[in-house]
C-alpha cells in the first residue's frame, strides 16, 4: 500500500528546495525539470 503522506512530505520538500534556490537565482528552469524528474522517479514507483 502507498503511503500517500510519506509521498506528499517529500515532494513538498522537494518543491521547496527548488523554489529556495530559484529565489537565490541559483537554477535554471531546465535543472528544475530534471531535478523534479529524477526525484519523482524515486518517490512515485
Amino acid at each position: 500500500m502507498h503511503n500517500r503522506n510519506l509521498e506528499n512530505d517529500q515532494f513538498k520538500e522537494l518543491l521547496t528546495k527548488i523554489y529556495k534556490k530559484s529565489l537565490k537565482g541559483e537554477i535554471n528552469t531546465k535543472e528544475i525539470l530534471d531535478e523534479l524528474k529524477d526525484e519523482l522517479s524515486k518517490i512515485i514507483k
